[in-house]
């Protein structure tokens, strides 16, 4: 499988984490925080030199539904099939939006098949965003490297 197909999967498993945080970010903040999960649906819009472009939307089972943009760059593994990703992701709420980074691991069965996991550290609120936060893990799978994708978020809203 082509570095730019792992890359392609590895942005949609970022922008599933992304969209999860995005709705999240609408519910208001303790100062312990909050339990939440959430599914995204994530899809690669288009390529710019070495990054990926990403957009999905996310229904949150405590906060409702929210968008998510997200820009990656995808490395190559030491290990056939597993690449490091990482990148930067903005969430969009009614309320006001949420950035940050996210970090994971992607790997590509010989079957073409994607697998990824990763955590979500989206610390930098505006709006009725702004002083709050939303840290969480997700793992996400597509039938193929390019999408669509389908990811299952966990995390903490602060």
């Amino acid at each position: 499988m082509s570095r730019f197909t792992r890359s392609v999967a590895a942005l949609a498993a970022i922008g599933a984490c992304a969209a999860t945080a995005a709705v999240a970010a609408t519910a208001g903040a303790a100062s312990a925080g909050k339990a939440d999960s959430a599914t995204a649906y994530v899809a690669i819009t288009h390529s710019v030199g070495k990054n990926y472009y990403a957009a999905g939307n996310v229904s949150d089972k405590l906060l409702g539904n929210g968008a998510v943009a997200y820009v990656i760059t995808a490395g190559t593994g030491a290990t056939p099939g597993s690449i490091k990703l990482g990148g930067t992701v903005t969430t969009f709420t009614a309320t006001g939006s949420l950035s940050g980074a996210d970090t994971g691991t992607e790997v590509t069965s010989a079957s073409g098949a994607v697998t990824l996991t990763g955590k979500l550290m989206l610390t930098h609120g505006t709006g009725g965003q702004k002083g709050h936060s939303y840290i969480a893990t997700f793992t996400g799978t597509g039938k193929a490297a390019l999408g669509p994708f389908v990811f299952h978020v966990k995390g903490t809203y602060k």
